[in-house]
């Protein structure tokens, strides 16, 4: 019980470096790595960008610089779904996130996530899923959006969380932070 217990809390931490501080001309947000060159992000953060900034997170300490910022291609994106993979030109040693089928999750489901709201870089998060949603569809202020499956959490995330990993206890991806819900940003 206590080697699952240290698990629980080493888990979140070993793929903390593998969520990276995305920057476009004039947003910025999360992505995570899902091969040793691939970053999956959100379409609503690179549009109709070519290329995005990436910084990663510094080993030692919590600081970025803008040495750190590395060049990006934008490779795909799903404007419907709201996703955009990018390529980093080189492999990296960062630990790619594993994705999970995620079909058997249910309400009250423990979730986690790394995300930069308002600039606090490499912030965690934690909460449940409290309900699924099929066939779901979303507005920006100039897009509309749709997707199979959109998890609706209780889960605090702000401006700068979008893109940023939704993964369980193992670190297995179950989705994308994408949206909240202006009036009570826990959904």
């Amino acid at each position: 019980q206590l080697l699952r217990s240290i698990q629980k809390i080493i888990i979140p931490k070993k793929y903390k470096e593998s969520v990276v501080l995305l920057e476009t001309n004039n947003q910025s947000g999360a992505g995570f790595m899902i091969a040793n060159n691939r970053i999956l992000t959100n379409w609503h953060l690179v549009k109709d960008q070519k290329e995005v900034y990436v910084r990663f997170k510094a080993k030692l300490y919590n600081t970025i610089t803008k040495r750190s910022a590395r060049k990006a291609q934008v490779i795909s994106i799903d404007k419907e779904k709201d996703l955009a993979l990018l390529d980093l030109g080189h492999d990296t040693s960062l630990l790619p996130f594993p994705i999970r089928d995620s079909t058997d999750i249910e309400d009250s489901f423990k979730v986690h996530t790394y995300g930069h709201p308002y600039g606090l870089n490499w912030s965690y998060n934690t909460g449940i899923i409290s309900a699924k949603r099929n066939n779901f569809q979303w507005n920006y202020k100039n897009s509309s959006h749709k997707a199979k499956l959109v998890y609706q959490t209780q889960l605090p995330i702000d401006k700068g969380s979008s893109g940023g990993p939704l993964f369980d206890e193992n670190g297995s991806v179950l989705g994308i932070v994408t949206f909240f819900q202006p009036q009570n940003k826990s959904i």
